[in-house]
């Protein structure tokens, strides 16, 4: 399936944009399968050099769906992880470039990385992906919003994972455990 424009009032989800008037939610179910989006970028990353990209993430306290394997309302609330993959096609030659901690947190946060592909990179697709490892397939989901461009950077600087945003934080809400 293909993933989500919010807030559009549905799955339950309330959350308000980080940045301008929409985001994307992405999804891992529990038949094993994760949503992601492929670009292909104006100006392709090039080997050997680094790049800075932001990326505010967030999970909401809700996200009510269906699960896949037996149709059942579910709260699509376990922790999932960001994942940047870079390549010269959609889909092939693919190369993980970048992968965030679980995402466990309501409020926005913004993410940074810093990139260096081992390949020239024609094209990015950003995924949702399970925390690994996993011993048994989950349903969970991410909210990504504000994107930056891949700004060119010494490789020799270092990043600070995660920087707090300047938003409410929405009330934490207890997870189920998980099996």
């Amino acid at each position: 399936s293909v993933p989500d424009v919010h807030p559009g009032k549905f799955w339950d989800n309330d959350t308000p944009p980080s940045e301008g008037n929409t985001y994307v939610g992405m999804v891992v179910r529990d038949n094993e399968s994760w949503e992601g989006i492929s670009q292909r970028l104006q100006v392709p990353l090039t080997t050997g050099k680094c790049y800075k990209f932001t990326i505010d993430l967030a999970r909401s306290n809700k996200y009510m769906s269906a699960k896949r394997l037996t149709s059942a309302p579910h709260n699509y609330i376990q922790p999932t992880v960001f994942r940047l993959w870079g390549g010269s096609g959609m889909c092939n030659d693919r190369e993980l470039l970048a992968e965030s901690k679980a995402v466990d947190h309501a409020d926005w946060r913004t993410y940074q990385f810093k990139v260096k592909p081992k390949a020239d990179c024609k094209f990015i697709l950003i995924e949702a992906f399970y925390k690994t490892p996993i011993i048994e397939p989950y349903c969970g989901h991410i909210l990504v919003d504000n994107l930056s461009d891949f700004d060119e950077m010494d490789c020799n600087t270092a990043l600070q994972p995660v920087v707090m945003k300047n938003a409410v934080a929405a009330p934490k809400e207890k997870l189920p455990p998980h099996k």
